[in-house]
Formats: C-alpha cells, structure tokens, sequence
C-alpha cells in the first residue's frame, strides 16, 4: 500500500458464472463471481473491516452490517405505514432494484465515491492499482480463456467490494431530499436500503414522484 505497487500476478482474476435459474441460459441469468489470489482476499478483507468500522456509510443503508438489517427494515416500513393509516395522513413509497448494480459501476465514479466518504489517499492509490489495468478470465467447459481488461464493475467476491459498493450506493442515498420523507413521530423517513434494493418514501405522490425523478437525472 505505501509502495502503491500490486504485483501483476495479483491483479488477476478468475471469474466463474453462476447459474441463477436452473436450465436458463441467457447471460443475464449468471451471476459473475471473480476470485482473486488469496493473499489479496486477505488484505482486502482487512482494509473492508477497517472501512466499514470507521467510515460514516449512511445509517440507513442495513446491508452487509452486524444484525438483521432486513428485519429491521420490514418493521420500520410496517410502523411507519400503520402510524400513517391511524392518523390518516396521505404517504408513498416506490421499491427500487438497481439492475445490474455491482456489474455498471464506472471505475472513476468509484473512486471518487470513495474520496467523498473519506478515504485517504494511500488507500484510494491502492484501489486504483486494484482496478486500473486489472484483467479477469472466465472458464467455459473447465477450459480457462483469454484475459479480458475490464473497465467497469465492481467485483463481487472480493471482500473489499462491499465498502466500495456502499460508497457508490451513499453518494447516490445523499441526494435524496430529506424535507420529503413521511414522518413517524418526530422522524421523518425517505429512504430505507438493503444493497442495491430501496424504498424511497414521500409525505405525498408529488414528493415521491419529485424524488425519483431527481434521482434519476443526477444519476
């Protein structure tokens, strides 16, 4: 890391496809697990647990945390619903999946993410040796093909992915306006995230519909 050096041997990975769905073929129904040699599996999961520890990744986001960040999730959504119901004010909500959200983040986007939560830049040189001129190969029928340069992704298997991806995933959560969220007690709530998977909340349908659109055009 002080170097900001990566051995060419360790920048490469192995990627195996994953079948999703049983008996689909398509593309779309693999999910793409990239191994990487093993002393980098152990140093990045070091640098990971040490990211999560210290950066402030948004407190909303429950993924990939100590405890049942999905339970908690489904409670708050069904209190904040039933306070909503027993004092007949108006609320919405719109569930989004991000497509292929590991599989489309942009290797400069992911490093100023990271930049924005506050990583220094020793780690950020590190990350972008990680990724800068890293090349994957993928199997086919136990054969190992030809190298392939890879520009964008995140990859899913390395544990220092799971920081990286919250940072992407924070950035995007900040712009989301807080003055419009639906309120339970005091609080008022406009998001609520697993990973990739969100609610976003609203005091009303033109609220709602303001923050989605927003969202998607800053984007």
């Amino acid at each position: 890391m002080f170097t900001g050096y990566l051995p060419q041997r360790n920048e490469k990975g192995l990627t195996v496809l994953i079948p999703k769905k049983k008996g689909d073929i398509r593309p779309e129904f693999f999910r793409p697990i990239t191994m990487m040699p093993t002393v980098i599996r152990l140093f990045d999961r070091i640098l990971a647990r040490r990211i999560m520890a210290l950066l402030p990744i948004n407190k909303q986001q429950k993924a990939f945390r100590k405890g049942d960040g999905i339970a908690f999730n489904l409670i708050t959504v069904q209190a904040l619903l039933e306070h909503h119901t027993k004092n007949l004010k108006p609320s919405s909500g719109a569930f989004l999946d991000i497509r292929k959200a590991f599989d489309s983040v942009n290797h400069s986007s992911l490093l100023l993410a990271c930049k924005r939560i506050g990583i220094q830049d020793m780690l950020l040189n590190y990350i972008k040796t990680l990724y800068t001129g890293s090349t994957i190969c993928s199997k086919k029928q136990g054969e190992i093909l030809d190298p392939i340069c890879v520009n964008r992704v995140i990859r899913q298997g390395d544990p220092l992915s799971v920081p990286l991806f919250l940072s992407i995933m924070d950035w995007a959560i900040d712009g989301l306006n807080t003055r419009l969220g639906a309120s339970i007690g005091k609080e008022r709530i406009n998001h609520l995230a697993f990973a990739d998977d969100m609610v976003i909340f609203a005091a009303s349908d033109l609220g709602l519909q303001h923050q989605i659109t927003h969202q998607v055009s800053r984007d």
